[in-house]
C-alpha cells in the first residue's frame, strides 16, 4: 500500500502520494529492507532520532515509526525541507514546532540517487546541530547500501572487502555502551579482517596507557626490553597523527585516511616482523583506542583489506568522536597525566588532610594596630611675648640642629623702648654727677634709685629683645608648627609654635582596637614594622595603656604607649606602622577565623529579635 506521511499539504488517510512521488510504508515484505537496520542502529546509536524515511522519485522505503503521531504542520514542514534538499542538492536542517513540543528535521541528499534521507530529532535546533555530522555520516552508508553492488572489484581471485566493516557492523559497535565489551568486539574484527600474528589493543589517555585486549598471553608492552618500548612510542605516536591509520610501508594503492608511521619502521626492526600498522579510534571516555598489528610474513592482499577496511574506520572514527561530550573532545587528550581529574582526587585528598592538621598547629595569637613613633621627651616652643611674628626659618617635619633660628618676633617697638630708656639712664646719671658736685646728698640717693630702676627695666627689654629670636635648644625634628602662613599677624604670650622631638629616645604609640583590649596588658612583648622601613623588625613591650580622647585624634579608643628594645639611626617622630603584640598561643584555624566570629556573633545579636 502506498500513503504520503509528509505531505505538502493536510490529506486524508490514505491519500496517495503527489505526482513524481512514492512512499511505501513498512509491511511484512518490508521487513528485510536494508533501511530497516540501518534506521535500527541510528536509534540505538542516538535514541533522539524518533523517525526517519526516503524522499523522492520511485523511492523504496520502509518507516519504523508512523509520522502521523505528530501533527500535519511538523509533516508539511518536514515534506518543504526534504524537497528543497532534494532540489538544491544540499543538507538542510530545520526547527519545526507544533502543541506536542519542538522538533528538528534533518534531511540529507544520497549519493549517486535521486533521493533524500530526512530524520526528525525531539530535540531544540541547537542540541540537535551536534547530531548533523553523524547523520551525514550514516547517511553516506545509506547510500552504499542502497545502490547496486559493483561487479569486477576482485583481486588476486578473491573479492576485496570480504571482511569489510559492514554497516551493521558499524551499527552494532555503536549501539555498546561497555568499553570492555566494545574492545573484544572490535580486536575480534580486525583479528578476522586482517590476521595479524601479533596485536594489542590499548587506551591512552593523557599519557597513560592501559591495555584492554593481546593476541598473546604474555605481556605485549614488557617495560624491560626495547621491543615494549618501541611499542609503546608507536601507540603514543598513533594518539599525535593526523591520520586514523599508520603504515610502516608503503601500499600499492591508496588507504583511505592512512600515512606512513616512522615509529612503526622501528618496531618491524626490532621485533623482526614484516609489516606494522596502527589504528586510532576516538574513545568516548576521553582519549583514544589504538590498536597495534605486526604480521611475520608480508600477506598477500594486505593491502586490499586494509582499502576495504578504510572507508568504514574512518566512519566509525567520526561517530565515536561526535558521541564523545565538549569537554572531552582530542585537545584535551594530549595534556599532561597529573591534570587527569583522578589523579586530582589524591592530591586533594593528601592536601585537605594537610591543611587540617596544619590548622589544628598552635600558632601565636597577635593583637595588631595602627602605630606611630613618637619621641619620648617632646617640647612645645611658645610664644615668648605678645607681638607680631616677621620671620619663620624652619617647617614642620624638617630637622634643625642646635642654636638654629627657627623664627624671629617683630622687634622695633623694643628696641625704640631700648633707646628711650638708654637715653632717660644718661640724663639720670647727669642729674646725680650735678648733685654729687652740690653736695646734695637727697638728690644723689634719689639718682641713683632712678637709675637702678630703668637699668632693670632695659634688662627686661633686652631680655625680651634676645627671646624673639626662637632658637632650637637641641638636635631635633618638628613635629609640627606650619608657622609661614602666621608671619604679620600678632601672637599671643604662651601661644604653642613648634613642637619639637629630640633625636634620641623614641617610644611607640599602639591604636589598640576595642575587641582586642582585654587581651592586652602591660610587660607583653611584640614587633614593630615602618611603612619606611619595611624590611626591619623592632622588638617592642608594651608599658602602659591609656584611654584616647575623642578629641586626641581619630575616634575614642585605647592607645598603648610601648618601648622599643633597638632603635635606628633613620628613626623620625612621626613614622607610621603596624605592631603586633603577642597575647598567647591558640590554634591557628582560631587565629584565622577569631576577627570573623567575633564579628558575626556582634551582628547576630543586633538582628535577633
Amino acid at each position: 500500500m502506498s500513503i504520503d506521511p509528509v505531505p505538502s499539504e493536510p490529506v486524508s488517510p490514505g491519500a496517495g502520494p503527489k505526482a513524481g512521488e512514492t512512499w511505501v510504508a513498512q509491511d511484512a515484505a518490508d521487513a528485510a529492507h536494508p533501511f530497516l537496520s540501518w534506521f535500527a542502529g541510528l536509534q540505538r546509536s542516538e535514541p533522539a532520532f524518533v523517525w526517519a524515511g526516503l524522499f523522492g522519485g520511485n523511492a523504496q522505503s520502509a518507516f519504523p515509526l508512523v509520522l502521523t503521531r505528530r501533527s500535519e504542520s511538523i509533516a508539511v514542514s518536514a515534506a518543504t525541507l526534504a524537497r528543497d534538499a532534494l532540489a538544491e542538492g544540499q543538507f538542510k536542517m530545520a526547527s519545526l514546532q507544533d502543541a506536542s513540543g519542538a522538533m528538528t528535521a534533518l534531511a540529507m541528499p544520497l549519493a549517486g540517487l535521486d533521493r533524500v534521507c530526512v530524520a526528525l530529532i525531539e530535540r531544540k535546533l541547537v542540541e540537535a546541530s551536534r547530531l548533523a555530522h553523524p547523520f551525514r555520516t550514516m547517511c553516506e552508508h545509506l547510500s552504499s547500501l542502497l545502490m547496486p553492488k559493483v561487479a569486477g572489484q576482485a583481486s588476486s581471485g578473491a573479492e576485496i572487502g570480504q571482511h569489510d566493516l559492514s554497516d551493521a557492523d558499524l551499527l552494532d559497535l555503536l549501539s555498546i555502551r561497555d568499553e570492555a565489551e566494545f574492545a573484544q568486539a572490535l580486536f575480534a574484527h580486525l583479528e578476522r579482517a586482517l590476521s595479524p600474528d601479533q596485536a594489542v589493543l590499548a587506551t591512552i589517555r593523557r599519557g597513560k596507557t592501559h591495555v584492554l585486549r593481546s593476541a598473546r598471553a604474555q605481556d605485549p608492552l614488557p617495560r624491560g626490553s626495547r621491543a615494549g618500548q618501541t611499542r609503546l612510542a608507536a601507540l603514543h605516536a598513533a594518539t599525535r597523527a593526523q591520520e586514523t591509520l599508520l603504515l610502516s610501508w608503503a601500499p600499492k594503492a591508496a588507504v583511505p585516511g592512512s600515512g606512513h608511521g616512522v615509529d612503526l619502521v622501528a618496531v618491524q626492526s626490532e621485533d623482526g616482523v614484516a609489516r606494522a600498522a596502527t589504528l586510532k579510534l576516538p574513545r568516548r571516555q576521553g582519549g583514544h583506542f589504538v590498536w597495534l598489528g605486526l604480521w611475520d610474513k608480508v600477506p598477500a592482499n594486505l593491502d586490499e583489506q586494509w582499502i576495504g577496511l578504510a572507508p568504514g574506520l574512518g566512519r566509525l572514527a567520526v561517530l565515536l568522536d561526535a558521541g564523545r561530550g565538549a569537554n572531552e573532545r582530542r585537545w584535551r587528550d594530549n595534556l599532561p597525566a597529573w591534570t587527569d581529574p583522578r589523579g586530582w582526587r589524591l592530591w586533594a585528598a593528601l592536601a585537605s588532610v594537610m591543611l587540617v592538621v596544619w590548622l589544628l598547629l598552635p600558632a601565636p595569637l597577635h593583637v595588631t594596630g595602627q602605630a606611630s613613633l613618637r619621641s619620648v621627651d617632646q617640647r612645645a616652643l611658645v610664644a615668648p611675648r605678645d607681638g607680631f611674628l616677621s620671620q619663620v626659618h624652619v617647617r614642620a617635619g624638617e630637622r634643625v640642629e642646635a642654636g638654629q633660628l627657627l623664627a624671629e618676633l617683630d622687634t622695633r617697638e623694643l628696641s625704640l623702648r631700648l633707646s628711650r630708656i638708654d637715653a632717660q639712664i644718661n640724663q639720670a646719671q647727669s642729674r646725680r654727677m650735678a648733685a654729687m658736685a652740690g653736695f646734695n646728698t637727697a638728690m644723689v640717693q634719689v639718682g641713683d634709685a632712678e637709675i637702678e630702676a630703668m637699668a632693670a627695666e632695659r634688662a627686661l627689654i633686652a631680655l625680651l629683645l634676645d627671646q624673639s629670636r626662637l632658637v632650637a635648644e637641641a638636635d631635633a625634628i618638628i613635629v609640627s608648627g606650619d608657622m609661614a602662613e602666621r608671619v604679620g599677624t600678632a601672637l599671643r604670650h604662651g601661644e604653642p609654635m613648634f613642637q619639637l622631638a629630640p633625636l634620641d629616645g623614641y617610644q611607640v604609640a599602639i591604636d589598640i582596637p576595642q575587641k582586642d583590649i582585654t587581651q592586652t596588658a602591660i610587660d607583653q612583648s611584640g614587633s614593630l614594622k615602618l611603612t619606611a622601613l619595611p624590611f626591619d623588625d623592632f622588638p617592642i613591650v608594651i608599658e602602659r595603656i591609656s584611654l584616647r580622647a575623642a578629641g586626641e585624634g581619630g575616634e575614642p579608643g585605647f592607645v598603648a604607649l610601648a618601648r622599643i628594645e633597638a632603635g635606628h639611626e633613620a628613626f623620625r617622630a612621626g613614622m607610621q606602622g603596624v605592631a603586633q603584640i603577642e597575647t598567647g598561643q591558640a590554634m591557628r584555624g582560631w587565629v584565622l577565623v577569631r576577627d570573623m566570629v567575633f564579628w558575626a556573633q556582634v551582628q547576630w545579636w543586633r538582628w535577633i529579635p
